[in-house]
């Protein structure tokens, strides 16, 4: 079953590590002066097997398919990359085309490892301090009441509270556990969904604390998508449209396709830019100053590494503050359930004494 530009929709999307792979690898074949045609063989023994459409992919090409045809019906290539790749055979220039597809798709591939790697520590921290929490709620403070209820002592308001609140996770933990996954998975559905995704893309484009990051990665895979496109010979709205398709945010894609509707409306480009409030001040401003005396491809390319480290800084700056804020809040809470429970000992002791 394909879909109307001949891409089957039941396929799954190659990761970018392997586009990346499978792009340089074909830059190599080209490079070498071997015909598509006849690489079959040599790609597949390469790859030890990982990418099963090869053989297809060369199959449709001996047969009389453009490559950028046959990578559509493999169904497991970005649409960014086959209209490149078609381009680049239109323009006579697709090993150059398939080297900056390879550097892009790594850049790709490097942003989102750098992203998962800087919120998986604060996560399991928060998560083995959460268990430290319930533990000492449901398993410590019950001990500890009754050792103090025994030598005729009570316990605090607040740690009755706790208490009380320890026992009936205990008591009721199927129940619990079952409204947190049904809560899971209809928040899962939801931000799967085109509806859920574009809520979350726009509340990490405009909400305070997160919207400067998400402009930052915003504006470095807008230069990196728009120079490799005009360098391969697009004009600037056909660079938009492509740039949209692939940026990875529903909110971003919708001003970018309005910036597109506007530059075609006959708006001045830089003005545009400006007019979709997406990118940074100093951004569109050294933009106007490029695009007016044709620097615009060098200066994509820069601003692209610049902004790529600036959401690499902010990334590293959040995480920074999560983690200490994570440590001090948590930590206080366990010092709350602790120093209710040994007020009262304290006091029995003395007593005693």
């Amino acid at each position: 079953m394909s879909d109307k530009s001949g891409r089957p929709v039941n396929r799954r999307m190659l990761d970018y590590d392997a586009q990346a792979v499978f792009c340089r690898q074909m830059a190599y074949i080209a490079k070498a002066g071997i015909p598509f045609s006849s690489a079959s063989e040599f790609l597949t023994a390469e790859n030890g097997g990982e990418f099963s459409q090869a053989a297809a992919i060369f199959s449709a090409v001996k047969e009389g398919s453009s490559l950028s045809v046959a990578l559509r019906q493999a169904g497991c290539f970005s649409e960014y990359l086959i209209a490149l790749v078609q381009l680049g055979e239109k323009t006579g220039n697709l090993e150059q085309t398939l080297y900056e597809l390879s550097d892009y798709f790594e850049q790709r591939s490097s942003i989102r490892r750098r992203v998962r790697q800087a919120f998986t520590y604060p996560l399991i921290l928060f998560a083995m301090m959460l268990a430290v929490i319930l533990f000492l709620i449901i398993e410590v403070l019950p001990q500890f009441a009754d050792i103090i209820s025994g030598a005729g002592g009570a316990l605090p308001a607040v740690a009755a509270a706790i208490l009380g609140f320890g026992l009936w996770i205990r008591a009721d933990y199927l129940y619990i556990v079952g409204v947190i996954v049904v809560i899971v998975v209809a928040a899962a559905v939801f931000f799967k969904s085109a509806a859920g995704r574009h809520f979350l893309d726009k509340f990490l484009l405009t909400r305070a604390g997160f919207g400067s990051t998400s402009r930052k990665l915003a504006t470095a895979r807008f230069c990196s998508a728009m120079k490799m496109s005009l360098g391969c010979g697009n004009s600037f709205t056909a660079s938009l449209g492509l740039t949209a398709d692939i940026i990875g945010n529903s909110e971003v894609q919708d001003r970018l396709l309005r910036l597109k509707k506007l530059v075609e409306a006959g708006e001045e480009i830089p003005h545009a830019l400006g007019l979709v409030e997406l990118f940074p001040k100093s951004f569109v401003s050294l933009f106007a100053t490029a695009y007016r005396t044709g620097n615009l491809e060098e200066t994509l390319g820069r601003m692209s590494s610049y902004y790529q480290e600036s959401f690499d800084d902010s990334v590293y700056s959040i995480t920074s503050r999560i983690e200490p804020a994570l440590v001090i809040v948590l930590s206080c809470i366990a010092g709350v359930i602790l120093f209710s429970v040994m007020l009262p000992i304290i006091n029995i002791m003395q007593l005693i004494g």
